[in-house]
């Protein structure tokens, strides 16, 4: 099954970067040069997306085994996972395998939800109308509402990165419609086993995930503060670098 599409860069512990729904292994490309001195950097498009079009998605076990898979093929060892938003809910049920040594998870769903905002206004505008949304128009949403819900600034860089976020949504659009409509049942169908995981929450992101970061942190979770919305590793890749070099050994 693991014909996953990787970036591979950097020498020294292995470091596997997941992102969220849309998303590509691009998402990593600021944070990246910060990481490849200390880490050999696996950002992967994961199944359904980028160069991973054409295996098999749409669920969390699905993900789950395609990384797991991906892991074994490379003869990884000792690894350091960080995923964000829906690669975030991949990588926190990562962290019982034996191959994994800390997992990091930024801004991500973590359970299934109740009583807290659980979608980013694109998202939940897909899922009202997710039968009357043809794939070409997912570009104009996107660049509608995401801008100034999921960053602080409106830099050059953030609007390119949502217009390639957006050709990515329009290709990739059944496994983000499946990922989106499936991800309330996956989250309480796979829980999380093992809570010994780091939290990286951006200040001003969704209710959703600062709840859910607080329940994990009773659980055995620690939590690190971000600058920023939705894609603190977009708007400050050297904040969030930090905190990776710091907290691992």
């Amino acid at each position: 099954m693991d014909n996953l599409n990787a970036h591979i860069v950097g020498k020294g512990k292995p470091l596997i970067l997941l992102h969220g729904a849309p998303g590509s292994l691009d998402d990593w490309k600021f944070i990246i040069p910060f990481l490849s001195d200390k880490f050999e950097v696996h950002a992967i498009d994961r199944p359904g997306y980028g160069g991973s079009l054409a295996v098999p998605s749409g669920n969390l076990e699905k993900n789950i085994l395609a990384i797991s898979e991906y892991i074994k093929k490379h003869k990884l060892q000792n690894i350091i996972v960080v995923g964000h938003s829906y690669g975030g809910s991949v990588a926190a049920r990562l962290v019982n395998s034996h191959y994994v040594n800390k997992v990091f998870v930024i801004n991500a769903p973590l359970s299934g939800y109740k009583g807290a905002k659980a979608f980013s206004p694109f998202q939940e505008y897909l899922l009202k109308n997710i039968k009357l949304i043809p794939p070409d128009n997912v570009l104009k949403l996107i660049m509608k509402t995401s801008l100034k819900n999921h960053f602080k600034g409106t830099t050059t860089e953030n609007k390119n990165f949502l217009e390639d976020l957006a050709s990515i949504a329009t290709k990739s659009y059944t496994t983000l419609r499946q990922e989106l409509l499936n991800l309330h049942n996956d989250l309480n169908k796979n829980p999380i086993e093992n809570y010994n995981f780091n939290i990286i929450l951006s200040k001003d992101d969704d209710e959703l995930f600062k709840l859910q970061a607080q329940e994990s942190i009773k659980k055995g979770a620690k939590l690190f503060s971000a600058p920023g919305l939705h894609y603190p590793h977009i708007e400050q890749p050297k904040v969030v670098a930090e905190i990776l070099l710091t907290k691992t050994p």
